[in-house]
């Protein structure tokens, strides 16, 4: 590899010695490669990189490390310093065009500008994961929706029509369609870390924490080309001025130049990376910037030739789905093996790679097929939901052998591949079994059946016994692939060799016990099997590789320690199995003991033959699954914390609890629908909003007040179709009633189905509400109007609203859809806390809670937060729970908060006025409490840091006593530090140590 720069070109590095004392923030270069800006707690300097010696300082309102970014046109500089937008001409920097204050809640971390100096438009990414367009008068235009987490890079379309950006907490990349007001995610991209765009800005190119490289098209949204060509986390990506390339670069310093259309072999060269630094290279790579402290040198770069050989490959995904006994499986086998081999009934799913349908393109690209079958038990479909999206070919089977309900089931799966567009991915109808007679439906009927359903590639009759229609039916899966677009990853020869492999190796695991290796075993094998040594990193960069191809799995326990899994339906098949065990609870709750799954104490026989830590490995993940994808939500009772599935819950809501209530707004939904009503009851569970909430089969109640209760009910219609409906129990306010029904949709938006809203409708005589089922079937009619079924007049019907994509949000659902996802994530990260208790044998501690109660906020935000650390298996000792009942015994409650490992103080002003005993000519519990406090603070340090302040409102000194005011805070003033901070406490009670390795890891991932 090029190794740049070589020693002998350290003389040719030209220096320019900026500002000493200040902390360098940011670096960037102009688009003509001609400039540099640098800013630093001490200002901001441009540097000429025709004269790279010298520099210019620019005045800026404020010294903070501001983000800096160049105008498309370099003709303009940004720097955004906590709330001072500054912009000045490149041609007269000393003369800024405007200084700004941009008002705005949360912090800015991230920067783009679009236009020119005349008319400029920046976009402003935010600690809430929010972006906001404004123009040069600092007028805030638009708001995105929110990714959950800052947004770490920003870019804006010249023509201003689309803004993408990402950050590396939510992993994700979203594309905001600014003209018409929605957006979406990237769903290939699951770890991104930077983005850019191409140069015309009809390309998205992102990098991720896996070193690929994905490139998609900005308004379809459709992924055109991966790139393999890094194993470690990438750091920089830009566009070149030469056409159509790129220059990537990761953390190791290991850098690329590749063709964004994949036919040139990419070029390579080796920078060391210096910690302490920071570097760029120039958009003509022709410049390598580097500063380090105070030093910015500028180097040269040399012609660079391509010293890695690239391979262009590409995967095409079969499904093969429908009901249970339709003979699935043992068509797979056939269509895999060429035999017939009757097989069982698929439990999760299973998964062959189809030799005889791939192929090598003319352009030399090699196409793979993978065939998938998922289980058709309804008891499986919570589960294949999450992985039923990206599908080329579906084969949608039906037992043609049937005399009764011959179709029974397939309109359920073509609804449930649709995407949200209403788009069904390329599908053949396929009737099994036609060895055992005829089916009791004429083929016109069936080929009307296709036609009516959008499946293009029509019907094919087939025997896996006899082999009867296969041959056509492989004909038909061809000839879709051979005129479908390839998504082609670029890979090096390397990358192929080891890949290739490990997929011999995934083929003899042919144990549970072989099924899950670790990384550095695996790496042993390999070099045994090769002859010579593959670097371990290579190794894991094609591992996760083939993961994204759906070959193989990657887990880690509970240390880092990583593992490769081969068989990676076999942890579909546990989670199958953890749904079937919950269904099974004996009350209908839908729940299962959290500790019982993750110690081992229910058998599942999936990895009944693996060792004890194999189990514990996939059955975190399992869990991590679950919680992650809203499937299910914690709730804690007594000392044992449970995942409940809502869409497991059979109990019913009685007539004794059922309430009065008035619908008010119905959402007919189709697609993907098995995890909507699950995702509805955790997000909006995860609100701040509610006080409590309750959940029955197909119903959920939420209480915003004691009078101002909304819930929503599921209907099920036709297979893959359910109507939502929104109700309210009087004298709920429009205000309250509006709230719920943002959140609801706002979540049902961020999902991949299609949704239509039909509002209630009263009469426009005697205002008497229609009934809903009428209004919902009329205007699926597209009848325009109704008359009322109290009086008889005629009242008009609205039209079918369809409900958008992701778009501006306003007020308080943005917040609390904020708050939602920030506490998913929290509950995510209890996954990897738990794990790590676990497996080192950490006791539960205790935990009390000091604060001022009788605040009404005060008290609502502390019971949260409480509830927060109990699901968390923290035993929290707080007033309201413990000690008030009548009677009880105030000195023994004094005794158990004297006992318990931890006190957390949650200061306030108020809490500071009732520790000086301010409020009562009597004195306050808060002083006796504090007294017991301050006992521990005059003690030794291991006392003294079983103490943990808070501070919830106002300053240390006005909201915390005098002994707390010197030690460390966990500042939870903001909305944004509060999940955070709240994974900060729960380590801190686990005793965990923050420069821990695997603690270090899990605080990173969580940005805290």
């Amino acid at each position: 590899m090029n190794r740049y720069p070589p020693d002998a070109d350290y003389k040719n590095m030209s220096v320019a010695i900026l500002p000493r004392a200040a902390e360098f923030r940011y670096l960037e270069s102009s688009h003509d490669a001609r400039s540099v800006a640098v800013s630093s707690t001490r200002g901001l300097y441009l540097v000429h990189l025709d004269k790279p010696d010298t520099y210019t300082t620019l005045k800026v309102p404020t010294s903070k490390g501001g983000l800096i970014a160049f105008g498309p046109e370099d003709d303009l500089l940004a720097h955004l310093a906590g709330r001072y937008l500054t912009v000045f001409p490149i041609r007269e920097p000393d003369k800024p065009i405007f200084v700004n204050r941009i008002e705005g809640k949360y912090r800015y971390t991230a920067l783009a500008v679009a236009g020119n100096a005349n008319q400029p438009k920046f976009a402003l990414g935010d600690t809430s994961g929010v972006v906001t367009l404004i123009d040069n008068g600092a007028f805030p235009l638009e708001e995105s929706w929110s990714i959950n987490g800052p947004v770490d890079t920003i870019a804006l379309t010249q023509d201003q029509r689309f803004c993408l950006f990402s950050g590396r907490v939510a992993g994700e990349v979203a594309i905001w369609d600014i003209t018409a007001g929605v957006g979406r995610s990237l769903s290939e991209v699951g770890s991104a870390t930077v983005i850019t765009l191409s140069g015309d800005g009809k390309q998205a190119i992102s990098g991720t924490s896996s070193g690929t490289v994905y490139v998609h098209d900005v308004e379809s949204r459709e992924l055109l080309r991966t790139f393999e060509v890094h194993t470690a986390p990438i750091v920089e990506l830009r566009v070149l001025n030469s056409k159509g390339a790129v220059l990537s670069r990761d953390e190791t310093g290991t850098a690329r130049i590749f063709s964004l259309q994949g036919r040139e072999s990419p070029k390579s060269f080796d920078v060391t990376p210096n910690r302490n630094g920071r570097l760029l290279i120039t958009p003509d790579a022709s410049k390598m910037v580097l500063l380090v402290g105070e030093i910015l040198g500028t180097y040269a770069f040399p012609e660079l030739k391509s010293e890695i050989q690239a391979t262009e490959y590409a995967t095409k995904r079969l499904a093969l789905v429908g009901d249970s006994g339709v003979g699935k499986s043992t068509l797979g086998w056939r269509i895999a093996h060429s035999e017939f081999k009757p097989q069982e009934s698929t439990h999760g799913q299973q998964f062959w790679v189809i030799d005889k349908l791939s192929t090598v393109r003319p352009d030399g690209v090699e196409v793979s097929a993978v065939l998938w079958d998922f289980a058709g038990q309804p008891e499986y479909r919570l589960v294949h939901s999450l992985f039923l999206e990206d599908i080329d070919v579906a084969l949608v089977l039906f037992d043609a052998s049937r005399q009764e309900e011959v179709l029974a089931g397939v309109e359920y799966w073509i609804k449930h591949l649709r995407s949200d567009t209403g788009a069904l991915p390329d599908a053949i109808l396929v009737g099994s079994r036609s060895d055992r007679g005829l089916a009791a439906i004429s083929k016109e009927e069936i080929e009307t059946f296709c036609h009516d359903n959008g499946m293009k590639l029509g019907y094919v009759e087939t025997s896996a016994a006899t082999g009867a229609g296969i041959d056509k039916l492989l004909q038909k899966i061809e000839n879709a692939i051979e005129q479908q677009p390839v998504q082609v990853t670029v890979s090096t020869e390397a990358f192929q060799e080891v890949k290739q492999r490990v997929i011999r190796l995934k083929s003899s695991a042919d144990s549970a016990a072989k099924a899950l290796v670790p990384v550095d075993q695996l790496v042993e094998i390999v070099n045994k099997e090769r002859g010579k040594s593959v670097p371990k990193e290579l190794l894991v960069a094609a591992v996760r590789a083939l993961r994204n191809h759906g070959y193989l799995g990657v887990l880690a326990d509970s240390s880092l320690t990583q593992y490769v899994l081969f068989s990676p339906d076999l942890m579909i098949s546990l989670a199958s199995s953890v749904i079937l065990e919950a269904r099974r609870n004996p009350k209908g709750l839908g729940a299962l003991s959290e500790s019982d799954i993750l110690q081992g104490r229910i058998v599942f026989p999936e990895i009944a033959g693996m060792t004890r830590e194999q189990q514990r490995i996939l059955l975190d993940a399992v869990v991590l699954l679950f919680i992650s994808r809203d499937l299910c939500f914690r709730e804690s009772l007594g000392s044992e914390t449970f995942l409940v599935f809502p869409a497991l819950i059979n109990q019913g809501i009685s007539l004794a609890k059922r309430r009065d209530t008035d619908d008010f707004v119905t959402y007919r939904i189709s697609g993907n629908v098995e995890n909507v009503y699950s995702a509805l009851v955790v997000l909006l569970g995860y609100t701040n909003t509610f006080k409590r909430a309750k959940h029955w089969r197909d119903n959920a109640e939420y209480e915003l007040d004691s009078d101002q209760i909304c819930g929503f009910r599921q209907i099920a219609r036709a297979s893959g179709v359910v109507d939502i409906v929104l109700s309210y129990a009087p004298p709920t306010s429009v205000s309250a009633r509006l709230l719920f029904q943002g959140l609801v949709e706002e979540f049902l938006k961020r999902r991949n189905i299609m949704i239509e809203r039909f509002p209630s409708v009263s009469c426009n005589a005697c205002k008497y509400i229609q009934e809903r089922s009428t209004v919902v079937r009329r205007m699926t009619e597209r009848r325009t109007f109704i008359n009322c079924e109290e009086c008889g007049e005629r009242s008009p019907l609205p039209s079918i609203t369809i409900v958008e994509l992701p778009g501006q949000i306003d007020g308080e659902v943005q917040v609390q859809q904020r708050v939602a996802r920030g506490r998913s994530a929290y509950q995510s990260a209890l996954v990897h806390v738990k794990s790590i208790a676990r497996d080192r044998g950490l006791t539960k501690p205790t935990c009390f809670i000091s604060y001022a109660w009788g605040q009404w906020d005060d008290d609502k935000w502390v019971h949260q937060l409480a509830r927060d650390l109990e699901v968390a298996d923290v035993a929290v000792i707080l007033d309201v729970w413990n000690n008030s009942s009548a009677g009880a015994s105030v000195p023994r409650f004094l005794e158990r908060i004297d006992k318990s490992d931890f006190i957390i103080v949650v200061g306030s002003p108020a809490y500071r006025q009732k520790y000086e005993n301010d409020v009562s000519e009597f004195g306050s519990i808060v002083a006796a409490e504090v007294d017991l406090i301050n006992n521990r603070m005059t003690g030794r340090e291991s006392n003294k840091s079983s103490v943990l302040p808070l501070l919830r409102s106002g300053t240390r000194q006005h909201s915390l006593p005098p002994l707390l005011q010197g030690r460390v805070t966990y500042d939870m003033t903001t909305e944004e530090n509060y999940f955070p901070r709240l994974l900060d406490i729960v380590l801190t009670l686990f005793k965990l140590d923050f420069q821990d390795a695997t603690v270090e890891n899990l605080r990173e991932r969580f940005r805290i």
